[in-house]
């Protein structure tokens, strides 16, 4: 019969044959044939099994490698927003004085604008009366 190279040359129904075969209508020939093709099946599979455990393997140091990317992804992202978290906070501590500072200041200001108001007229009075001696000078 034809060589089996592969495991995927094996389909499930010859499997099955070869797992249901009547060996006592075989000859010598036959079941030597049948003997090695079993043989030849179970090398395959141990085979395939290996490259299987290999693979898997392989995929579990990607897993192991990308869960620890994860995490440290996480770290990093759980660190960024605790600093911005603070940060946010400072910023809204800081406007509070600001606010705080600018309603101190407004008021220190107001009896401030009243002096200079009332320092205002008297110097406006002043002012009128130079114009009015420079204009009365003028005439004479």
């Amino acid at each position: 019969g034809r060589r089996h190279k592969k495991y995927d040359d094996f389909t499930d129904e010859m499997v099955t044959e070869l797992e249901t075969f009547d060996v006592s209508e075989l000859d010598a020939a036959a079941t030597r044939d049948m003997l090695s093709s079993c043989m030849r099946l179970h090398e395959l599979c141990i085979a395939e099994s290996d490259i299987c455990v290999e693979r898997i393997s392989v995929l579990a140091e990607k897993i192991k490698v990308n869960k620890k990317i994860m995490a440290e992804g996480e770290d990093r992202h759980r660190t960024v927003m605790k600093e911005a978290k603070s940060r946010m906070k400072e910023e809204k501590e800081k406007i509070k004085e600001l606010m705080l500072f600018r309603k101190k200041f407004e008021k220190d200001l107001r009896p401030l604008e009243v002096m200079l108001r009332e320092a205002n007229e008297p110097i406006a009075a002043t002012k009128l009366l130079l114009v009015d001696l420079e204009n009365k000078k003028d005439k004479t």
